[in-house]
């Protein structure tokens, strides 16, 4: 499913690397024949929980869980799609509320929260107090996650890639901050700049990025929200074994690595 979306957001996206290997659609023998691709690896999805799940008291509801995954996440990247006006970016509708809507629509459930209520589903879980907490733990999770894919984007050191939600004027964290703290002066030159395929304007933003510390300040907000979501784990620790996070935390700094070692189940 993460396969399928990452496709379908390529190709939509201009994206030019995707985990490390040329996106789907840049392939010269694919090219726009990836949409088809995205649908088609999407549907195999569901093909697996038939041929694995059908017959079985939690099938119907691993479909669910599916769809509303799928759902959701389209439902994010069309509000992406929206919202990004190369060429005369609208920095007005930037809101945090926004941003993490879709944070919570597109990475909180395909990448956080399917993959755990899928496994209560399959071992016979009814507890709503665990999915809830799951749903819970999983939005602070996609807001780390989609916070260092914008830090990465714009700060990173794939030069392939680099800079794209600049130039699409996609919302981003960066471009939040840079709203809320940024001087009327400098707010100007991001309404002119932001949103530009043009190496030179993209260069003016992250001047101003790096005028206002925005490195140092969304690493801060990134550890706010790291620690929120440990506390977070530990307080569910008796209907979440806190081990089933290690696969997403381990992605992080040091004492992530560290905290995953001490609540480690042999």
């Amino acid at each position: 499913m993460n396969a399928s979306y990452g496709i379908v957001d390529d190709l939509v996206d201009g994206g030019v690397v995707r985990w490390d290997k040329p996106a789907w659609c840049k392939l010269p023998e694919v090219g726009l024949a990836s949409a088809f691709d995205g649908i088609l690896v999407e549907n195999l999805v569901f093909q697996v929980l038939r041929q694995q799940f059908k017959g079985s008291p939690c099938y119907e509801e691993l479909v669910d869980l599916f769809l509303e995954t799928t759902f959701g996440f389209y439902l994010g990247q069309n509000d992406d799609i929206h919202i990004a006006k190369p060429g005369r970016a609208m920095l007005e509708d930037f809101t945090l509320t926004r941003y993490q809507m879709a944070a919570r629509l597109k990475t909180s459930l395909i990448e956080f929260y399917s993959p755990v209520a899928a496994a209560l589903l399959a071992c016979g879980v009814q507890d709503p107090k665990a999915y809830a907490a799951a749903r819970d733990i999983s939005v602070d999770m996609s807001l780390i996650l989609q916070i260092v894919d914008d830090y990465n984007d714009c700060f990173g050191d794939d030069k392939s890639d680099v800079s794209l939600d600049i130039r699409n004027g996609c919302c981003t964290w960066m471009i939040l901050e840079a709203k809320k703290i940024a001087n009327a002066s400098q707010k100007k030159i991001l309404q002119e700049n932001y949103g530009y395929d043009d190496q030179s304007k993209v260069d003016v933003v992250k001047q101003i990025f790096d005028e206002l510390g925005l490195k140092k300040r969304v690493m801060d907000y990134r550890q706010m929200l790291f620690h929120s979501v440990i506390a977070k784990i530990e307080q569910n620790a008796e209907i979440l074994p806190p081990n089933i996070y290690n696969y997403a935390l381990e992605i992080h700094q040091d004492y992530s690595v560290e905290w995953c070692q001490r609540n480690q189940v042999e």
